[in-house]
């Protein structure tokens, strides 16, 4: 896991230098957290090689958390943004798998479906 998480570090590092430096090359600045949305803020987002690196780096951030927050906090803080894209998605859906989500509900059989009627 260790490897993985180093991997996982170096993608985002990688792909945060690479869009800073498209951004630059570009004349196009990433917005604050606490600016309003606008056109003019979103535009570095148009930018194709911009995009793909911030999809890159935060596709990585999300599986970063699910590899070091516990299942069920990382499912919760992943899903439950109003920003829950296929990212968040995928990453709660490996999740999931690995947590064996399925067979621990299908051990508690009829309990599951009794509180699916209710």
């Amino acid at each position: 896991m260790a490897a993985t998480i180093v991997e996982l570090s170096q993608l985002i590092s990688n792909s945060v230098t690479e869009l800073i430096e498209a951004c630059s090359a570009n004349d196009l600045r990433i917005p604050t957290l606490n600016e309003r949305y606008t056109a003019d803020s979103e535009a570095f987002r148009k930018n194709q090689t911009v995009a793909r690196a911030a999809n890159i780096a935060a596709a990585a951030a999300i599986q970063l958390t699910a590899l070091l927050l516990p299942p069920q906090e990382s499912v919760l803080q992943i899903t439950s943004g109003r920003n829950a894209t296929q990212h968040y998605r995928s990453a709660a859906l490996r999740v999931s798998i690995e947590s064996h989500v399925a067979e621990i509900l299908d051990e508690a059989g009829e309990k599951v479906r009794a509180a699916q009627l209710v």
